[in-house]
């Protein structure tokens, strides 16, 4: 049966900005695809470069929301809410018809968060009763929550313990590039993400270039993205003096993902991490740290990538020396990770979001 659905995003759904909005662009071309109606509701506008929306797509406005966000529902006689975070801040679920339903995806693990965290236990113990509190209103105002594995379901009762299972559906993010036969590789890593020392350290991956750029004169390093903490990453690059180590900005990732041979995360946490993913489907030798749960999920220890203890730094060099230097290991490695990473296909995850849908 044909439905009407608006997707709420934190940020315009433009495929070239990151990964939630590429996993929303891509998901509403699916959708549109199969028959149903789409729109999309946005908070921040972040590009002024012309882009191919697959639906109409509008954006909060600075006062009166609410009535702005249930015109558009109303204009679209929509059947059902996709919130991609965000969505009770601007129109709780009781002003929406009683005829619309809300699922809301969690794309962050609090869970991974908390013990990242650097306050003292009075800050930290406030910071998990805020938690629980965004939780109860996620899990009450919700009538579905997708989290991408199952574990997911009880990080998510460690907030708010009266979580029942029914109210779960299990759906992991997709691969978003169609089928890919990835070419020849060059001596080249690559790390993308925003640049966010809390979360993503990227100063890491800095780090562990510069342990490694004297040995491999002929490797280079390729770093896409930008962020709150740019100017201490750029500030740490000029201290480091680091040769063939590239900041190239925000970019639209393929063309780097067709040449590295090894993709780089250093995230100290991630809900599902799909730069990973991605990578992969490109051939691209994943490596990370093990400081997340859905990360031994995607990667397998030694099989289709390398899981580092998190934050070792003299590790993570000794692994890439090997990725680097063992040119047979590396391409076995490779060819694992495209075959693995086929778990996520496109075929295999799109019926569940159907069958979702259907049983609203």
């Amino acid at each position: 049966m044909k439905k009407n659905i608006m997707f709420f995003s934190p940020r315009e759904v433009n495929a070239q900005m990151g990964g939630i909005e590429r996993v929303t662009d891509n998901l509403a071309r699916l959708l549109i695809a199969v028959g149903h109606n789409v729109v999309f509701m946005s908070v921040d506008k972040t590009s002024d470069k012309p882009y191919d929306c697959a639906a109409p797509q509008y954006f909060t406005k600075t006062s009166n929301n609410k009535a702005w966000i249930l015109d558009v529902i109303k204009k679209y006689q929509v059947d059902i809410v996709i919130n991609q975070m965000g969505f009770f801040s601007y129109c709780p679920k009781a002003s929406l018809p009683s005829s619309v339903k809300v699922i809301t995806v969690m794309h962050d693990s609090y869970y991974a968060i908390y013990p990242r965290l650097q306050l003292n236990f009075l800050r930290k113990w406030n910071w998990r009763r805020v938690i629980k509190k965004e939780m109860r209103q996620v899990y009450n105002q919700s009538d579905k929550i997708v989290v991408f594995i199952p574990p997911f379901k009880e990080e998510f009762k460690f907030f708010y313990p009266k979580a029942k299972n029914d109210k779960f559906s299990v759906i992991p993010n997709y691969n978003t590039y169609k089928k890919l036969v990835p070419g020849p590789k060059e001596k080249k890593l690559l790390w993308i993400g925003r640049f966010s020392e809390l979360n993503k350290r990227t100063c890491d991956i800095l780090k562990i270039w510069h342990n490694l750029e004297s040995s491999f004169p002929d490797w280079s390093l390729d770093i896409l993205g930008s962020g709150p903490d740019e100017e201490k990453v750029r500030m740490l690059h000029e201290k480091l003096g680091l040769k063939r180590c590239y900041l190239r900005g925000t970019q639209n990732p393929k063309p780097y993902y067709e040449k590295a041979a090894v993709f780089c995360m250093t995230s100290a946490f991630e809900s599902f991490g799909m730069v990973l993913t991605e990578a992969m489907q490109h051939g691209c030798v994943p490596i990370a740290y093990d400081s997340f749960t859905a990360v031994r999920y995607i990667i397998h220890n030694g099989v289709d990538g390398e899981l580092v203890k998190p934050f070792n730094i003299d590790e993570y060099t000794v692994r890439l020396t090997h990725l680097m230097s063992d040119n047979s290991y590396l391409k076995r490695l490779s060819d694992k990770a495209i075959e693995s990473v086929k778990q996520f296909d496109v075929e295999k995850i799109f019926p569940m979001w159907l069958d979702l849908l259907a049983s609203l």
